[in-house]
This record gives C-alpha cells, sequence and structure tokens, in this order.
C-alpha cells in the first residue's frame, strides 16, 4: 500500500499566523493517524482469518485410517446412471441425475431393483443439482454444483414432503433458498480450479450445514444458512483439511456421526466424526475409510438409513452406477 504523506513548506508556513501552523499540523497528523488506524484494523482481520484457518487445520489430525469394502446392494438403471445424491424416505432410496439433468427426483426400490416413483420439481432449474437432504417435513435439493467458480445463483430448494404421494408419480413446487458464500469475493472463471464448488450438505437442528468442494487446497469449508426461503449469505463455521474432494454429506438420525464422502486420484473415501459437541463436527473424533476395492468408483451420495448403517450411491463411470452399503457397527470400539 503506497502512502501519500502531506508535503509542507516550512518557510511558507512561517509567514502564516501561529493558529495556521497548528491547524496544518493537525490536519497532517490526523491524517496520518487516519491511515495507520486503516492499516491495523486491515492487518488485525487479516492475522485473525489466518488464525481461524489454522486453529480449524490444526484440528484436522485423523484418529485412525481403516482400509474398508463397502457391499454392493444394487446396480442402477440408465435412468439414474448419472446419480448425484441420496436420502432414504418412504422405505425408497431418492437420487437424481447431476448436471444437465431434469428437474426430477426418483425412488428407487431395492427389493423391487427398479425406479417406483418420480416426482418433477415444476418450478425448478437443474443447472447442477448435487445432493439431497431432508427434515421430518421437507425435502431439500442442492443446486450449488459450482465447477468454474462463477455462479452467482446458487439455490437450494425446499419440497414440502406432504405433496409427495406415498406411491404414485407426481408434480410439486418448491420454494428457494438462495445463497452466496460470506468470503467468495471473486468469481474468476477456471475449470477445477476453485475453492467454492460444492456438492455436499445436510440438515441439523432448523440449519442446513454446506461442505465445499476444494479443488485448490482439497480442504473443505463448512457453512451454514438458514432452512427458510429467502437470500442469505453463507455463514463459515468450519474448515477442515480433508485431503480430497467431498462429494457428499449425511449425519445419523441421532445426531452424533457425521459422515462426509469424497474421492482423492480415483480413490473413493469417506471420513467419519463421532464424539462432537452440538455442530462442532471437526473437532470430535475423525476416521477415515478409504475403499480400496471400488478403486475408479465415482461416489457421489451418501445417506443414512439408521444410526450405524451407511448407504453409498455412485454414478456410472469405468464401473457402473452402483448402491453400495457399509456398517459402522464393524469399527465400533474405533468411533465412539
Amino acid at each position: 500500500m503506497k502512502i501519500g504523506l502531506l508535503k509542507i513548506n516550512f518557510n511558507l508556513i512561517k509567514k502564516q499566523s501561529t493558529f495556521d501552523v497548528f491547524l496544518l499540523k493537525f490536519i497532517m497528523i490526523r491524517r496520518i493517524l487516519r491511515i495507520l488506524v486503516i492499516i491495523l484494523l486491515i492487518s488485525f482481520n487479516v492475522f485473525s482469518q489466518f488464525e481461524n484457518k489454522s486453529n480449524s487445520l490444526r484440528n484436522s489430525k485423523l484418529d485412525s485410517v481403516i482400509i474398508a469394502s463397502p457391499d454392493p446392494v444394487a446396480q442402477f438403471n440408465r435412468r439414474i446412471k448419472e446419480n448425484s445424491g441420496l436420502i432414504y424416505y418412504h422405505n425408497l432410496f431418492w437420487t437424481f441425475n447431476d448436471s444437465g439433468g431434469k428437474n426430477v427426483i426418483f425412488g428407487y426400490s431395492i427389493s423391487e431393483h427398479r425406479i417406483v416413483q418420480k416426482i418433477i420439481v415444476s418450478d425448478a432449474q437443474n443447472r447442477d443439482w448435487e445432493d439431497i437432504t431432508q427434515d421430518s417435513s421437507s425435502i431439500y435439493i442442492g443446486d450449488f454444483g459450482n465447477n468454474f467458480g462463477t455462479r452467482s445463483d446458487l439455490v437450494i430448494y425446499k419440497i414440502p414432503k406432504s405433496n409427495i404421494s406415498e406411491k404414485n408419480n407426481g408434480m410439486v413446487w418448491a420454494d428457494k433458498i438462495s445463497f452466496r458464500y460470506e468470503d467468495q469475493y471473486k468469481f474468476e472463471s477456471k475449470l477445477r480450479g476453485t475453492a467454492y464448488d460444492c456438492e455436499a450438505f445436510f440438515y441439523l437442528n432448523n440449519r442446513l450445514y454446506v461442505f465445499t468442494k476444494d479443488w485448490v487446497n482439497r480442504i473443505t469449508k463448512m457453512y451454514e444458512l438458514p432452512v427458510m426461503p429467502g437470500n442469505y449469505v453463507a455463514k463459515l463455521v468450519g474448515v477442515f483439511n480433508i485431503d480430497g474432494l467431498v462429494t457428499a454429506a449425511d449425519i445419523s438420525p441421532d445426531k452424533k456421526t457425521v459422515a462426509l464422502l469424497g474421492y482423492k486420484d480415483y480413490m473413493p473415501f469417506m471420513v467419519v466424526f463421532t464424539n462432537f459437541k452440538e455442530d462442532d463436527f471437526f473437532n470430535g473424533k475423525k476416521i477415515r475409510y478409504n475403499f480400496n476395492e471400488i478403486f475408479n468408483a465415482q461416489t457421489e451420495g451418501l445417506t443414512f438409513t439408521n444410526n450405524h448403517t451407511i448407504y453409498i450411491s455412485a454414478e456410472k463411470s469405468k464401473i457402473p452406477a452402483m448402491l453400495y452399503k457399509i456398517e459402522l457397527n464393524t469399527w465400533k470400539n474405533i468411533l465412539y
């Protein structure tokens, strides 16, 4: 920062009254003090942000790393080969096709091995749907995929469950929760070179928690949003060095276990957080599961069906679009 200082010709000042000299010196000193205060405030703000980020990243140390093998449950048909996001509702697994797909969610039955229900979200556009979550009365669809980091129209669609039939196809209308990230100031176009891509979120205690897919630093930032329709600034509440790209998230029904799904160099992984307080997930116990046996699987969806059972979906890549299951109780002595 260049600071221009007031230059004074004291030969001219001598010809002025004592009061004028005093006034000029006062103005000069006030300007210098004002500049110094601005510099100090900027420095303090930068230092505080650095300290907060550093403290969060220091808490990213894993407690254990486990090599695990999710059990294959079903192979999805071609109608949902680009599936992204997963919830379990009305005894069906609900998903959709991501970027460029239709504005439709599909209900898939494991017992029948087929899609049994289709719901059109009539007033929504699937620009880049990436994840889905739910509370007791609503379903939320995250249209926040942002590969280039340029989007200024990030939105979460909120659908009342009461408008969804238990058996029949249908059409629903959705409210919008629009948002931007509080710390994103640049919207430059750079494919897979942004820290503000996103594919993961879940609901907890009347809040939505959004997790970024950071192509630059391989960390994830956690943001908080209200659940009421409106236009918001997403508040940054945590940072975790996930060492990979986050693609899905969920929390167990008893609110005691959080799971983040992702991949690194084509290796799918999951990080599970336990023993945390309230929403301070990253300061709990942290266990990483590397899924070596499904290398190259593009894992895109994750949901708890009970407190210890997780289902994971993968879109078609070098292997077919699949649904997997993993039981956390296998490692309960390590997790809890």
